[in-house]
């Protein structure tokens, strides 16, 4: 990625000869957006094209390097180092020694200068995040950039079908680069996109950090299980899953030795549609089956398949 720089980058800028350099006095030294522009005077000898040699350790920058006017007995270079970025790069502070910025400093054949990059909030987390919630349900949202300055103002939106509204600032807590919202949605319209922006004063945040809350419940029950393929001592089970209550959903399968309705065995499985396998059950003795779809908010009521005795192949339609 062109131009993106962490903390400090050292740069040493080689002329033929003695050379001064200054700041443009017009420029604000505290930010300077996309580009930094200097001067250097050139003062021992005019010379029809000057070619300075740049190095930057560990990161890939764009030098523009071009000449302008010759005025009396001294050349007006003008570099411009442009940074690209997936934001609007912006460089803070430029330090070069051994003299301050508004004084021209006679220095020999190099300089070394020191920059640290400045960035608008970028949001760290990578995609979306989705949320089910119930209604009257708080779900606790956590908004984290990365910026520098790590003084960062937000601002939250929420989007229901294209209506986009200002989240009211005291619903929120913001600290550097952290923001944290409670979100409560009380009423199907309450459910949506909630975005977080983020400003410092470098600029804005062009990609929001997007949380998608959706409502959410358990999920329903399984249907149409049935016991295939029994034998003296193991079954497969095979069932359709149903609405999965706005979450991801597992499945799992519960076997009970009847009367006693102590477990004797459980299985899991995360595919669609669900199928269960048991093996090692005792021949003669009768049990219950229970089968459930299980997401974050709880699990479903169980499917029953009642009095299974592994007698001999058979086939069962849970109730």
């Amino acid at each position: 990625m062109l131009g993106y720089i962490k903390d400090f980058t050292n740069a040493s800028l080689l002329f033929s000869s003695n050379t001064y350099l200054r700041l443009y006095k017009d420029f604000n030294l505290l930010i300077l957006v996309e580009k930094i522009l200097f001067t250097c005077l050139e003062n021992s000898r005019l010379l029809s094209t000057i070619k300075p040699r740049f190095f930057v350790a560990s990161t890939n920058l764009i030098l523009t390097l071009f000449t302008e006017m010759s005025i009396l007995s001294t050349f007006m270079i003008f570099l411009m180092l442009f940074l690209q970025i997936h934001i609007a790069t912006v460089l803070s502070k430029l330090i070069f020694k051994p003299l301050p910025w508004h004084h021209s400093a006679i220095l020999d054949k190099s300089v070394l200068i020191f920059i640290k990059a400045l960035d608008a909030p970028i949001c760290i987390q990578e995609r979306e995040e989705l949320f089910g919630a119930l209604k009257q349900e708080t779900v606790m949202l956590k908004c984290q950039v990365d910026a520098n300055p790590a003084i960062v103002t937000f601002h939250w939106t929420f989007n229901n079908s294209g209506d986009l509204t200002e989240v009211p600032a005291s619903r929120f807590t913001s600290e550097l680069t952290t923001s944290r919202l409670n979100y409560t949605p009380v009423s199907d319209m309450e459910y949506g996109t909630l975005s977080c922006w983020g400003d410092n004063e470098v600029g804005y945040q062009r990609n929001p950090c997007v949380f998608q809350i959706v409502a959410a419940g358990r999920p329903f029950p399984l249907l149409n299980c049935t016991v295939m393929n029994q034998t003296s001592d193991s079954l497969q089970v095979e069932c359709i899953e149903s609405f999965d209550g706005g979450l991801p959903q597992s499945f799992l399968m519960e076997i009970l030795e009847l009367p006693s309705l102590e477990l004797r065995l459980n299985a899991t499985t995360y595919k669609t549609p669900p199928i269960f396998y048991a093996e090692g059950l005792e021949p003669g003795i009768s049990y219950r089956i229970l089968l459930y779809a299980i997401n974050a908010k709880g699990r479903s009521d169980p499917t029953v398949i009642d009095a299974i005795t592994f007698k001999g192949v058979a086939k069962y339609t849970g109730n």
